[in-house]
């Protein structure tokens, strides 16, 4: 988009200095998205935020609506713009990662099918209408109401090479514990993204259905810190952290029986392979099965909630130990792994 036309959208018509609302539908969806478009006053990248495509994941939803509110275009160059909640059909009616048209997860259904389910019409909207519009996406996620997690971003890893180096240097400005290699190049919003040449990631924070104004500001500021990066914002670009580690090798188990979940571990905390991390028991509390690790890493997500459900998501465990898979990184990221230092222990932290 040349800078001096206007955004132009459903009912969008947005020149450069000024800032509009206004509420995306998609034909025969359930979904009424709030949106607002904010164009700097001089020329830069267009950058996507979304949030709510899991509707009780609310730091994400609260990080959405408090960035644009507190964006001028005086402030930026480029364009942002903000989809705060895309799921309002499921926050509507409580579903949490699912919407209530077709009980389908947003996140899995990328790139979708103009004439399937509403889910499906919807993630097609946005790879035909939204993706061509855009420069770059950041897609703010939480813990649903049984996940406990870290701080996390992932960055793409599974496109085209200049897809995923352009992710991945957006992640670096995330001021997260870790940053995650993701293998998966569609089924979700920003993986689906890279398949369309549009670089993103996924920022994670925040956990069971809950939300605190920390949180919210937190994530506001990484998305300014990414902003600044990619030149949108004045003021001094965040240096890389390249203290960090990449976490190329992930693991998630899922849960081997329905019953009441007993985590031994928090999310943080390291692991090593065939240690148990949890039990699973019958609704009388006998053991039904010992749960172990599969392998050294760090703990970053797992449910937290008495009932588990077979199948469903238990633990995700990520591998930091970097020398055996150097091989294996791109060249954009070996660098990186010439200032890490691997995870030691479970009161580790990192100076961001």
């Amino acid at each position: 988009m040349n800078h001096q036309d206007p955004f132009v959208l459903q009912d969008f018509n947005v020149a450069p200095g000024e800032k509009q609302r206004a509420v995306l539908t998609v034909a025969d969806c359930p979904f009424r998205m709030p949106a607002t478009v904010i164009r700097g006053v001089r020329p830069g990248p267009t950058l996507l935020v979304t949030a709510g495509v899991h509707n009780m994941e609310f730091v994400g939803i609260n990080a959405a609506i408090q960035l644009a509110n507190d964006t001028r275009p005086e402030d930026i160059a480029g364009t942002l713009f903000v989809i705060s909640l895309i799921n309002t059909d499921g926050f509507e009616h409580r579903t949490m990662s699912v919407t209530h048209a077709d009980g389908k997860n947003l996140n899995r259904v990328f790139p979708g099918d103009a004439a399937g389910t509403a889910s499906e019409r919807l993630a097609a909207w946005f790879v035909a209408e939204i993706f061509p519009r855009v420069d770059r996406v950041i897609d703010l996620h939480s813990g649903d109401n049984y996940e406990k997690l870290l701080p996390l971003v992932f960055f793409q890893g599974a496109h085209d090479e200049a897809v995923m180096a352009a992710s991945y240097e957006m992640a670096r400005a995330a001021n997260t514990r870790c940053l995650i290699r993701s293998h998966v190049a569609h089924g979700g919003l920003y993986s689906e993204a890279g398949s369309c040449g549009v670089p993103g990631l996924i920022l994670e924070r925040g956990c069971l259905s809950q939300w605190t104004q920390e949180e919210v500001d937190a994530d506001v500021a990484d998305v300014q810190n990414i902003m600044a990066v990619l030149g949108m914002r004045p003021g001094i670009t965040p240096k890389p952290h390249y203290h960090k580690p990449v976490i190329t090798h992930t693991t998630y188990a899922e849960a081997p029986h329905t019953g009441c979940w007993y985590p031994i571990y928090q999310p943080g905390e390291y692991v090593i392979e065939g240690e148990i991390v949890g039990e699973i028991r019958d609704y009388f509390g006998d053991l039904i099965c010992v749960c172990t690790a599969d392998m050294d890493g760090i703990i970053l997500y797992e449910t937290q909630s008495l009932n588990i459900i077979a199948g469903d998501p238990m633990i995700a465990i990520g591998c930091t130990h970097f020398d055996a898979h150097q091989a294996d990184l791109p060249a954009y990221i070996t660098e990186t792994y010439d200032h890490v230092h691997p995870l030691v222990g479970i009161d580790t932290e990192f100076d961001v």
